[in-house]
């Protein structure tokens, strides 16, 4: 109840006591004792609302107000106090976090005359995807990234019909290439003077875990296509702020079904993520931590009845 051992002296005295109903008293005196309860559960608390937390995608002490009001709420009235923390923690990492940046070599394209050609080429080649890789490592505080934006160096002198999409990593003959779609990012703006463009939209990257992002051109069939370009620098995309989100490598595919090569390692791009929402058993915690300080509560009510 109060997650302390008692002191030597008390103890001596425990085992001194001979009133049969010396365990009966200790009890009640236990469940009594409102402020050792809340000192003791706000530990699990704070740890589980992430209340000390640092680091990329926290606000250092940003949730240092909660405890206070937490530890008097757990000392008052329990049963309030389990409804507003299980909602908090429902709520809390749900609240608009703005995006960082994760990984990429974005930079300018200016200045740049290097590009890969996204969607019709040739008559030979009718249809090319480019893919660039990245690897998301283990992370501290959160198991996830929640992917919102993806940046990229175009530019076309048609009418293109970009697509972005999230691929699951598969290992092939010829090394690890882009798998099975997971998500698509969409663009507010059309492609054509050359720039980097944003594509918005939602997927959680797994710590330990590889992806792809894709690019495609719906409209290939009408001969038109754009350009990707490397950034001016010729740089390989790296992590950005610590993310531990590090370059798996670019491919090029002419069609749904030719072989993916090793192609420009310096195509520009940026990807912007926020740190994920908690996990599923995040909240069954919460919720069984809210029956059992329930259910401690409805004991103290019926020992002071």
């Amino acid at each position: 109840l109060v997650g302390l051992l008692p002191e030597p002296d008390r103890v001596e005295a425990f085992v001194a006591d001979t009133d049969p109903d010396k365990h009966a008293r200790l009890v009640h005196e236990l469940l009594a004792d409102d402020v050792a309860y809340a000192d003791h559960w706000l530990t699990f608390w704070n740890d589980l609302l992430r209340n000390d937390y640092t680091g990329t995608g926290f606000i250092t002490g940003g949730r240092r107000q909660i405890t206070t009001w937490l530890h008097r709420s757990l000392a008052a009235t329990v049963c309030l106090a389990i409804a507003a923390v299980v909602f908090t923690v429902a709520t809390a990492d749900a609240a608009p976090v703005s995006p960082i940046n994760i990984y990429g070599n974005l930079g300018t394209v200016n200045a740049s005359t290097t590009s890969n050609t996204v969607g019709y080429l040739s008559l030979a080649q009718q249809n090319q995807f480019q893919s660039q890789g990245f690897s998301v490592g283990n992370q501290l505080g959160s198991s996830a990234w929640d992917i919102q934006e993806i940046q990229v160096g175009l530019g076309s002198s048609g009418s293109p019909s970009p697509v972005v999409g999230i691929y699951s990593d598969f290992a092939s003959i010829n090394g690890a290439v882009p798998g099975n779609l997971l998500a698509t990012f969409t663009g507010s703006t059309s492609v054509s003077s050359k720039g980097i463009y944003t594509f918005t939209g939602s997927f959680t990257a797994l710590e330990n875990t590889s992806y792809w992002v894709v690019l495609s051109n719906a409209n290939s069939a009408s001969q038109e296509s754009y350009e990707w370009y490397s950034n001016d620098a010729f740089t390989q995309p790296t992590q950005q702020n610590a993310s531990n989100v590090t370059y798996l490598g670019t491919k090029e595919r002419d069609g749904l079904s030719g072989t993916w090569n090793s192609t420009l390692p310096s195509l520009s791009i940026g990807i912007k993520a926020a740190v994920a929402v908690p996990e599923p058993p995040t909240y069954a915690l919460a919720m069984v931590a809210g029956v059992l300080g329930a259910g401690a509560a409805a004991r103290r009510r019926s020992t002071k009845a």
